[in-house]
């Protein structure tokens, strides 16, 4: 299970999201898939002043490219409501702002991640050559 927090600018909530997250290679295949949906725990209530968004479904693929072992392909689906309330009779044209700013601040999302996933892979890359350690779903 995973928390991720997205601070969003005034005068928009904050989203947060809470995951199930599963793993799964396919070796032969040089295949990693990464599945989520929303989840709910007791130790991971709703908080106050910030919007729980739900994961509907959402993925990553990752394929090693079968002409070059140092790079690979990425697929990203994700269908997710970030829910939230925006009173567009008392607040006008700033509603529709409003509206904008939390939908680009969605889709941007896995453009940062695939950042992120790009540097620290370079990074390990740097540090460890070619060495890929042993598949375990549990670290």
């Amino acid at each position: 299970m995973i928390y991720c927090l997205m601070k969003a600018p005034f005068p928009v909530s904050n989203r947060d999201f809470l995951q199930w997250r599963r793993t799964e290679e396919d070796p032969e295949a040089k295949i990693v898939r990464m599945l989520m949906r929303s989840a709910d725990h007791p130790s991971m209530p709703e908080r106050s002043g910030v919007v729980r968004a739900e994961t509907l479904i959402s993925g990553y693929i990752m394929q090693q490219k079968p002409d070059d072992e140092n790079s690979s392909t990425l697929f990203i689906l994700a269908q997710t409501d970030v829910r939230g309330l925006i009173p567009k009779v008392r607040l006008g044209w700033f509603a529709g702002w409003a509206q904008w700013i939390v939908n680009t601040t969605a889709a941007r999302a896995p453009v940062g991640w695939v950042e992120n996933l790009k540097k620290a892979c370079k990074a390990y890359m740097k540090e460890h050559g070619n060495y890929v350690p042993p598949y375990n779903p549990t670290a």
